[in-house]
């Protein structure tokens, strides 16, 4: 049970109706929260959790929005798809910072993995997989 008191449902002739009808800026929860790169510092409000859509899903949270390039569906019968949604990036599955997919700042191997974890352990990640994003990364960061 809340901490509220409940509410009467008595009105007098004089007494006006609680206003509470209308959410004040107070009562609404924003879904959104500031994402931002610890590697590249690429900001922007985004969604965070398992995307789940009618064609398919992440196995493991991201960081995603509305594409705003895609107008929504006028179609209200048509549920959503993977299409209709940008995914920003996820956490990094061994420091768990939030990172972009970048190709420069990111890198999805079985997990996510951001540039600098992917640098301290390149020896658990196939060369040819991880010759861009250690190249990329050591040469912004000397």
């Amino acid at each position: 049970m809340s901490d509220q008191e409940p509410c009467t449902s008595s009105t007098d002739a004089n007494e006006k109706p609680p206003e509470t009808l209308v959410p004040n800026e107070e009562q609404m929860i924003d879904p959104f929260i500031d994402f931002e790169c610890h590697i590249c510092k690429m900001k922007e409000r985004s969604l965070f959790g398992e995307l789940k859509v009618s064609d398919g899903k992440y196995d493991y949270p991201v960081y995603f929005m509305r594409d705003p390039f895609k107008p929504p569906s006028r179609d209200k019968i048509k549920k959503p798809c993977l299409d209709d949604f940008l995914v920003l990036g996820a956490p990094c599955s061994a420091c768990s910072q939030p990172v972009c997919m970048s190709d420069g700042c990111s890198l999805f191997f079985g997990e996510n993995f951001c540039a600098p974890c992917v640098s301290r352990e390149r020896r658990r990640f196939p060369p040819q997989l991880i010759r861009g994003i250690i190249t990329k990364y050591e040469a912004e960061h000397q």
